[in-house]
């Protein structure tokens, strides 16, 4: 009987695996839900490298742009605070500034009174800003400042932090926001 056991289960064969899926073929609002979900760093140093169909997501789709620099940061993975060395997330954050075409509402990272002046130019319509470090380069002073965060008419949101600091800047920066 035991034979009869042993023969019956020979034959027995597992479910057929899954077929393969291909995840290039995703539509693109699935692509773009899950986009929004990972956030800006992960769409641009992982999602948009797997493929030409991410890639078309990532840089052609306004909306994932439209919140630069706010993703969490994690730097207890060793491996991923060496990719989010100063200069790689401020390109990070200028690329993501072109690619919400005009249509980025939020910025949070670091700038100059030049960076500042293009950020003005190709984001118009920032609702919230955040300047971790503000340096000019110059004067040390907001004078150019001032002028730029005038033309920002939607702006709700603002906060800065300088390299430097003086009593006069703060009360001319608290008077343009008064305004």
């Amino acid at each position: 009987m035991s034979s009869s056991i042993v023969s019956s289960h020979q034959g027995l064969t597992g479910p057929p695996p899954p077929a393969a899926r291909d995840w290039a073929a995703l539509p693109s609002d699935i692509l773009l839900d899950v986009f929004l979900r990972l956030g800006p760093r992960e769409v641009m140093l992982g999602a948009e490298q797997a493929c030409k169909p991410w890639l078309r997501v990532a840089v052609e789709e306004p909306m994932l742009w439209r919140r630069v620099g706010l993703d969490e940061k994690d730097y207890s993975d060793k491996r991923r605070w060496r990719r989010s060395i100063y200069d790689v997330e401020e390109d990070m954050r200028l690329a993501s500034v072109d690619r919400s075409k005009g249509q980025c509402e939020a910025f949070d990272g670091s700038c100059n009174d030049y960076d500042l002046l293009d950020l003005m130019r190709r984001a118009p319509y920032l609702k919230s800003l955040s300047i971790e470090h503000y340096y000019d380069e110059e004067s040390h002073s907001i004078k150019y400042l001032v002028k730029p965060l005038k033309k920002l008419t939607l702006l709700e949101d603002l906060q800065i932090r300088f390299t430097y600091g003086s009593l006069q800047d703060e009360n001319k920066l608290r008077s343009v926001c008064k305004a």
